[in-house]
């Protein structure tokens, strides 16, 4: 125990401090290295598969506004009353309808998407 003791305490060469020096911050490089590689190959490549996005709503236009004529943009409806005809966009074929209130509500509260219609303007 003696001979562990004095020698610690005996003086270290320049090459012993260099060479503890070398190894130690090599291997705290190499897992600092090791770290961004590993954190590297786990990312996310987003040129792979590219978000989509999502296709516009259609809105009133001034091509509904000559198909429709007496009909005005949504925009124009008053809160709280309901609407003689409605010009909609059916979202099953993609085509803009002049129908009446009551089946485009029911078509959007049936529970199912596949009919569901967008209103874009009202009908007097």
């Amino acid at each position: 125990m003696k001979e562990l003791v004095s020698r610690m305490r005996e003086p270290r060469s320049f090459r012993a401090y260099l060479l503890r020096m070398l190894i130690t911050r090599s291997l705290a490089l190499m897992a600092v290295g090791a770290c961004l590689l590993i954190g590297q190959a786990m990312a996310v490549n987003t040129t792979s598969s590219p978000v989509q996005q999502p296709e516009p709503l259609p809105h009133w236009t001034a091509a509904d506004a000559t198909a429709f004529p007496g009909c005005s943009p949504l925009t124009s409806w008053p809160k709280g009353v309901v609407a003689p005809p409605l010009v909609v966009h059916r979202f099953s074929d993609g085509s803009t309808v002049r129908m009446p209130f009551g089946p485009a509500w029911d078509a959007n509260h049936d529970g199912t998407d596949a009919n569901d219609v967008l209103v874009l303007g009202i009908c007097s």
